[in-house]
């Protein structure tokens, strides 16, 4: 069975598409590692925003195709790893399937120092040793620091610099896998 990954951020249509694509570029090849994305508060199959789409182009992220989903239980208990764009999607995720905490950070959190992956560790086990020791108290004191700001219409050197975050974090993660 695949390993999942599950993008989050608020509507579908700008960060969490881009966290996604950038994921799946790391990760062509590998048919272990499924990567989906979805909106705390999104619908279904809006695209996503046009700006954001030229901007991440530029980043090598293809956004054409893309169709927002609704974050719901189902996609939260079927991922092995969840990361959101920021706390308040975090706490979406942990409210739709409690039991979730364990294998939900933020995008940026995780990024900052993410464990090397052991010869002998499969990812599910990678990330629960990421999350040892970790409280939501922990993760509420630095959920400021390691927020991805929301770059929707807030002009291209926003969504610039929201892709460069997201390139920089989803490359951290991805090369800890190997």
């Amino acid at each position: 069975m695949a390993f999942s990954v599950l993008c989050v951020c608020t509507a579908n249509i700008c960060r969490s598409p881009m966290m996604e694509v950038s994921f799946r570029r790391l990760t062509v090849g590998d048919d272990e590692i499924t990567v989906h994305s979805a909106g705390s508060r999104g619908s279904q199959g809006r695209p996503a925003d046009p700006t954001t789409v030229t901007v991440a182009a530029g980043f090598n992220l293809d956004l054409a195709a893309h169709a927002s989903q609704p974050l719901t239980r189902e996609l939260v208990d079927a991922a092995d790893l969840i990361l959101c764009a920021e706390v308040e999607h975090l706490l979406s995720v942990v409210d739709k399937s409690p039991g979730a905490f364990a294998k939900t950070f933020l995008l940026l959190e995780l990024a900052a120092e993410p464990a090397r992956r052991r010869h002998d560790e499969t990812l599910t086990e990678w990330v629960a040793r990421n999350h040892t020791g970790r409280t939501p108290g922990d993760v509420m004191k630095t959920a400021s620091r390691f927020a991805l700001s929301d770059p929707y219409k807030q002009g291209n050197d926003k969504i610039r610099r929201a892709a460069t975050q997201i390139v920089d974090a989803t490359e951290s993660i991805a090369s800890s896998w190997t």
